[in-house]
């Protein structure tokens, strides 16, 4: 058996701060969370935390116990200390008050200060507002036959006004989206207008907000306790409504041929362009909460409920027409995706492919959720929703595919209720769903089970005395527990759509200051499917450990090194698989399942010869990974990066970062080796005003034939992000 633990956790006689993978103190941006998640020394779970508290901010004077602890760098005796601080002062209006207090350390408010937000008191002016503009452009533009692309982007803008009433918007363009689809009778299919530029309202809101009620009219999410009934925020600790929107944008270029059929782009079928910014889709409707309602003796009660009216995207292969199939988990040919046209002309064959259909659906979901609080140590909550879809494209009885996170057959839900106890540096948290949908019997009894809902439930221990901290997080999901508006703890593996599925594992996590200037960071996770399905038999072990180490017992320099393994089968050390992905599915073969390893090292330094004024860091890792191509040896791959950070004056910061890549040491024609270079520049005037430029050149150095006939190639790529407020 080929499996490794690295590490041994060596918990020392007590346990500081909400546990993530790395460090955070060199992360000032999105671009800085992007680049981590891409590097992945963090998760895609820990990006999309860390990606809510940096756009959003955690507000000082307005968060909750639970919601301060998500800050890197504060343990619960902080967040308490700021608590005690914020009841006797009534307002915290400078977050550097709190070093005065000492409440926190100077180090301490360096590492919250990019996820923090002081929200304003009582507007002075009529109003008050601030907005992010965002856009770029790549030498692709400037190259796609018949003119240059006009640049996509996207302007927010969050505005506040006298008597408790703020509102917000996005307003986003793309290039890559084509029109929404409509029924074309004449061709018994469905058809979209071709792709052109468009603008778009993903986000618009407006809110009421008094002390502890709340009313939201338009775009929120909403989210509680450990995230297995209802969370659509993507918080770390959710615990009610939110109006904040992330907007997102690919890594790499995106593909302008998104069509198929007879000479369906003959001049740019190898031609790449900047990619549209995406916006994480929120619900859509009315939301309200009244919180923490006194009843005597600290006793407390909350209540929240929303209702929502959302359309939704799909991509075109999830759906299928239940007019000419009856179960989607068939493989007849009349279960697959039915063709999606481009264009009215029924002498072009054009078809689109490996496209998401915009608003091909409706979505209605309402739901609620009460907790009671027989102290701010204690707490019993209940949550439910139901939801249901509305098709466009009739006659075409669409639905979604079994493999879509969206459940098909019918209305589903979910119920759940939650515990939370803190008693000393305990904290207990438990949450129990059952989930149901409208899914009948599958045509395999032993495969694809039948629906009808499931159960889940999620415990995690968290144990946190001074410069520690241990979690045990406990899970179990069924095989038939299927919920869409779930986040829970959960693998990357995912059964039929779904992550939190087919499930049962364990996760201990520990982060802790140690004697000699030492900080570790640990990590096993490790989970089996209790029940068979196409990914394999019930009870197949895997792995994800990490160990990480930091020393920072230098003025001048911080050196650290981590080890990661991740195994997909404990019992299994057979070379010529997949390291990822739970099933592949191959065109004109049988899919198969991934059961390979990986194994990473990584070392780093980070230097800081003269404070702020320059700062950099150097890194490597080595990769040993099991691929398809390499039946009797690993995969070898290789990476490293050199960054450079400055602020010369105080309205100046300068940033610059250069990557190799090699994803195969020994085949220059199979996977990627690149250097990726980039160049950013930040002019900050006061509060209210920020302008950054980056300038980004990807050369790619394999010999790949999709590179060597790519367009463009190299890359290069100019960002604007211009931020001003009033």
């Amino acid at each position: 058996m080929r499996a490794c633990l690295f590490f041994a956790l060596l918990v020392p006689s007590l346990a500081s701060a909400a546990i993530y993978e790395v460090p955070l103190d060199n992360v000032d941006s999105e671009d800085d969370i992007i680049d981590l998640e891409e590097r992945e020394e963090i998760s895609e779970e820990t990006a999309d935390i860390l990606l809510l508290m940096i756009v959003d901010g955690v507000d000082l004077n307005g968060a909750s116990r639970d919601g301060l602890f998500d800050l890197p760098g504060l343990s619960y005796a902080d967040v308490d200390a700021i608590l005690l601080y914020r009841k006797n002062k009534g307002r915290i209006e400078d977050p550097t008050e709190l070093v005065g207090a000492g409440s926190l350390t100077d180090q301490q408010l360096l590492l919250i200060a990019p996820f923090i937000r002081l929200d304003a008191g009582p507007v002075k002016l009529p109003i008050a507002g601030k907005f992010r503009l965002r856009s770029g452009m790549s030498n692709g533009d400037f190259l796609v036959p018949g003119g240059v692309l006009p640049p996509p982007g996207f302007l927010q803008g969050t505005l506040s006004f006298p008597w408790n009433l703020s509102a917000g918007f996005i307003v986003n363009t793309t290039r890559l989206v084509p029109g929404s689809p409509h029924y074309d009778p004449a061709r018994g299919a469905l058809v979209v207008d071709p792709f052109g530029y468009r603008a778009a309202l993903p986000v618009a809101y407006a809110q009421w907000k008094a002390g502890n009620r709340r009313v939201v009219a338009g775009s929120f999410t909403i989210g509680f306790a450990e995230r297995l009934t209802l969370d659509t925020t993507r918080r770390r600790t959710p615990n009610g409504i939110s109006t904040t929107s992330v907007a997102l944008i690919n890594q790499e270029l995106a593909s302008v041929c998104k069509q198929s059929g007879f000479d369906a782009c003959p001049n740019t079928a190898n031609h790449y362009v900047l990619d549209d910014w995406s916006i994480r889709s929120n619900f859509r409707g009315l939301a309200g909460s009244i919180e923490d309602l006194e009843f005597g003796d600290n006793r407390k009660l909350s209540l929240f409920g929303f209702v929502s009216f959302q359309t939704r995207d799909l991509y075109q292969y999830e759906m299928y027409d239940r007019e000419v199939c009856e179960d989607p988990r068939s493989e007849a040919d009349v279960c697959k995706a039915p063709p999606v046209y481009v264009g009215d002309d029924l002498s072009s064959d054009k078809k689109l492919k490996f496209t998401t259909l915009p608003g091909l659906y409706e979505e209605l979901v309402g739901g609620g959720h009460v907790d009671f609080k027989p102290s701010d140590r204690y707490r019993i909550g209940l949550t439910g929703y139901g939801a249901t879809t509305f098709f466009h494209g009739a006659p075409l009885k669409l639905q979604p595919q079994e493999w879509s996170r969206t459940p098909f057959g019918g209305p589903f839900g979910a119920v759940g209720l939650d515990l939370r106890a803190q008693f000393g540096h305990f904290g207990l948290y438990l949450e129990g769903t059952r989930t149901f949908d409208s899914i009948k019997a599958g045509p395999d009894p032993v495969n694809q089970q039948a629906g009808g809902g499931g159960f889940g439930v999620e415990q995690r221990t968290l144990f946190n005395p001074k410069k520690h901290e241990l979690e045990l997080s406990l899970r179990y999901y069924d095989n038939k527990f299927l919920n869409p508006f779930a986040r829970p703890v959960a693998s990357p593996d995912e059964y039929e759509g779904q992550s939190a599925r087919n499930e049962a594992g364990a996760r201990l996590r520990y982060f802790g200051k140690l004697p000699l200037d030492f900080e570790v960071r640990a990590q096993a996770d490790f989970w089996v499917p209790p029940f068979a399905s196409r990914a394999g038999p019930a009870g197949i072990p895997n792995l994800y450990s990490l160990l990480r180490v930091d020393y920072e017992g230098y003025r001048l320099f911080a050196p650290a090194i981590w080890f990661e393994v991740r195994n997909k089968n404990l019992a299994s050390s057979q070379h010529g698989t997949c390291a990822a992905g739970t099933i592949i599915y191959v065109e004109g073969a049988e899919p198969f399942v991934c059961s390979g390893d990986s194994y990473r090292t990584t070392a780093r330094i980070d230097l800081r010869p003269l404070g702020r004024k320059l700062t950099g860091a150097i890194q490597a890792s080595f990769v040993l990974k099991d691929d398809l191509r390499y039946k009797d040896s690993f995969m070898q791959g290789f990476s490293t990066a050199i960054e450079v950070r400055s602020q010369p004056i105080d309205v100046l910061q300068l940033k610059a970062r250069v990557r190799y890549f090699n994803e195969d040491l020994t085949d220059y024609t199979y996977l990627e080796e690149s250097l990726w270079s980039y160049l950013q520049a930040t002019y900050i005037a006061g509060r209210n005003f920020r302008v950054s430029l980056r300038y980004d050149l990807i050369v790619f150095l394999d010999k790949r034939t999709s590179i060597l006939t790519r367009i463009p190639s190299p890359e290069h790529r100019v960002y604007l992000d211009l931020r001003a407020g009033f």
